[in-house]
């Protein structure tokens, strides 16, 4: 299991998932798919004013009533009947929100996911994979290093990362660094870690760290990967 080979692979991987989201927007575009799925979401947008008008014109009249009670300063007239009411009608815009945004989530436009796909495989690509394997082939434990940082401190890069199913990204740092790192003492880290490998590529690098610090014998190594490793 060479580290190279399989970071190889997973490059093949993000590039037939690329052809294969620009070949379905391109199909999606040509029958028309797009555009329909723009005008469904233009349907829902007069009830999102709606709600949003209702929310302030409830905030408003709460408001007034304050306003004119202090005016007139009738004291012995409580809010509380009244701010309850407001409290529970507010509640129906807001649960409305909350409802349409986790709609959105679970049933995704097929056009929007499709692209941010593509997008995210371009970014894993560009700013993971292809300076991944010149570090390795060029042994630059530096740049690898500078890899795991950039995994741990980039949130859309790790985003994108798991959004491919490439696996856990501050997981897949922690073996860069175990790997640039490569000393006897690590050993047992390298050993645990590599049962939870995201993926081949990130095995083979356990695998070929826990060879350079003497051990051959690597548990797991002939499994196959974790989520994402297809």
């Amino acid at each position: 299991m060479e580290p190279v080979e399989e970071i190889e692979k997973r490059i093949k991987r993000l590039e037939a998932e690329i052809e294969l989201a620009e070949s379905r927007l391109e199909f999606m575009d040509r029958v028309g798919a797009s555009s329909r799925y723009a005008i469904w979401e233009r349907r829902e947008e007069p009830l999102d004013y709606y709600m949003v008008f209702f929310f302030v014109v409830l905030l408003l009249s709460l408001a007034v009533f304050w306003w004119v009670r202090a005016k007139v300063g009738v004291s012995y007239v409580s809010l509380r009947p009244y701010i309850a009411t407001a409290a529970v009608l507010g509640i129906l815009p807001v649960a409305y929100f909350i409802m349409r945004a986790r709609g959105r989530r679970k049933d995704a436009n097929p056009v929007e996911y499709l692209g941010r796909r593509e997008s995210a495989a371009r970014t894993v690509l560009r700013e993971f994979y292809i300076p991944l394997r010149k570090a390795v082939e060029e042994d630059d434990r530096e740049g690898i290093r500078a890899l795991a940082d950039k995994l741990i401190t980039d949130a859309a890069l790790a985003g994108d990362f798991e959004l491919l199913n490439e696996g856990d990204a501050k997981l897949t740092a922690y073996a860069l660094y175990l790997y640039a790192v490569g000393s006897t003492e690590q050993a047992g880290e390298m050993v645990e870690l590599l049962e939870r490998a995201p993926n081949r590529a990130v095995k083979s690098l356990l695998i070929k760290a826990l060879e350079e610090v003497g051990i051959h014998e690597v548990p797991g190594e002939e499994q196959g990967d974790h989520e994402g490793a297809e």
